[in-house]
């Protein structure tokens, strides 16, 4: 049957690929059971799945509703998805090229399976010169005369399928016509290995899936991570808090002077802002899936998780500001031990999700205010840090709407049933895991 696709999610991707889609719908073709014996063989395609004109590497097919496929590498844009039941090649036979010499009543016999050889007649009269016949000529009289193929013509050859796939399908041929048209005398056998589409089982769905770009100007989870922090600094400790993306303004380079211009004091200052891999995330890298077969996987990119790790450097005029403003700041490491933020802005009933946070000491930044380094200003600096931030949401340019059936509040681009196995998702009732 033919199958049918309902909904898409996520239906808008990163062109980097590696994004796991899952495809709902009906009529999915089944993995054959696997056989009994070990090591258990992987299951032979039963479903391919085509963006644009590229083929998705990985297909899972969990139950004749429900597809998981991981996207491809793409050009951004927007492309048709298509999807094909598969099963093993036909038992088949392809003619020499036409012309063919047959002459008024020469014969092919076809034996298809177990079934009873069947016996094609050629007459003058199905022919417009039957000393000079056509593949296509040939092609209609044998598909009218025989039951169990399909015969097609192309490129001046006539290719004849047996409607049976598989190694159990064969098809031996015979007859006074057989030299003529340079058909095999051999059995001719199917193949379980070769996958090829289930003709009538094709579905194109247009313009289903986009492949997009990140946007570098909305909010990723990471910016709004690093946004809570800065708000926490500045709630907590001192408004007075700047960002500083490299550390040298006057003309001495290299001296460690100047990390700002920082136009009044005490201030904080963050430089140094990096995101390193986190090394302690060691998610699986396939989604399990429970099918025919027994228990089958699916290999995905494990998520991207990084730490948030940057410098803060305290200024102030006066040793005792100073001293007071770094015991403030250890305070606000020492009481939140944990980073809150909303899972998801836009639905603030999915919780909040915590990341752990923390400091360490570094060598003291030196500073000075608009290159005057006679000027007196005393600082500390200590290294903070944020652990396990996904980076999997970046969002998409060109986002459209979700697709149908999408649950709310889920990104387009996301990893179905990934998370990262550190944070938590805090609900009102209590907390739980969120992978």
């Amino acid at each position: 049957m033919k199958p049918v696709v309902n909904t898409i999610s996520p239906n808008v991707v990163h062109t980097g690929g590696c994004t796991l889609i899952e495809l709902a719908g009906a009529n999915f073709r089944l993995p054959v059971e696997a056989e009994d014996v070990f090591p258990v063989p992987k299951p032979r395609a039963s479903v391919r799945v085509r963006f644009g004109d590229v083929d998705a590497e990985e297909v899972a097919v969990a139950d004749d509703g429900l597809v998981y496929v991981n996207a491809p590498e793409h050009d951004p844009g927007t492309v048709d998805l298509t999807v094909e039941n598969l099963d093993g090649a036909p038992a088949r036979a392809t003619t020499g090229a036409q012309p063919f010499a047959l002459a008024d009543g020469m014969t092919l016999e076809v034996t298809v399976g177990d079934a009873p050889t069947q016996t094609v007649v050629f007459p003058s009269a199905a022919f417009a010169a039957i000393g000079a016949a056509t593949a296509a000529e040939v092609a209609a009289i044998v598909s009218g005369a025989v039951r169990g193929v399909l015969a097609r013509a192309a490129d001046g050859r006539t290719t004849i399928d047996t409607d049976a796939r598989g190694s159990a399908a064969t098809i031996l041929f015979g007859g006074t016509a057989l030299a003529a048209l340079g058909l095999p005398s051999e059995l001719q056998r199917g193949d379980d290995d070769v996958r090829e589409p289930i003709p009538g089982e094709t579905t194109i769905v247009p313009s289903a899936v986009t492949f997009a770009r990140p946007d570098l100007g909305q909010k990723s989870t990471l910016v709004r991570v690093f946004e809570a922090f800065v708000l926490k600094l500045r709630r907590q400790v001192i408004e007075n808090v700047h960002v500083a993306t490299h550390v040298e303004y006057d003309e001495d380079t290299g001296d460690g002077y100047n990390i700002s211009m920082i136009a009044s004091f005490p201030a904080l200052a963050i430089v140094a802002l990096e995101f390193p891999d986190n090394v302690e995330e060691t998610h699986a890298n396939q989604l399990e899936i429970e099918d025919t077969t027994g228990t089958g996987f699916i290999e995905k990119a494990p998520p991207s998780v990084v730490d948030c790790v940057m410098t803060i450097v305290g200024i102030c005029e006066t040793p005792i500001e100073l001293i007071n403003l770094e015991a403030i700041v250890i305070r606000v490491f020492k009481k939140n031990p944990k980073l809150r933020v909303l899972r998801d802005e836009a639905h603030p009933e999915r919780g909040f999700v915590e990341y752990d946070m923390g400091k360490s000491m570094t060598e003291p930044v030196r500073v000075s205010r608009d290159g005057a380094q006679a000027v007196p200003l005393v600082a500390w600096s200590c290294q903070a840090f944020i652990k396990q931030i996904s980076i999997e949401d970046l969002p998409l340019e060109n986002e459209g709407p979700a697709p149908a059936g999408t649950p709310a509040g889920m990104a387009h681009e996301s990893t179905v049933g990934i998370g990262s196995k550190n944070e938590e998702l805090v609900h009102d009732v209590g907390t739980m895991k969120s992978s």
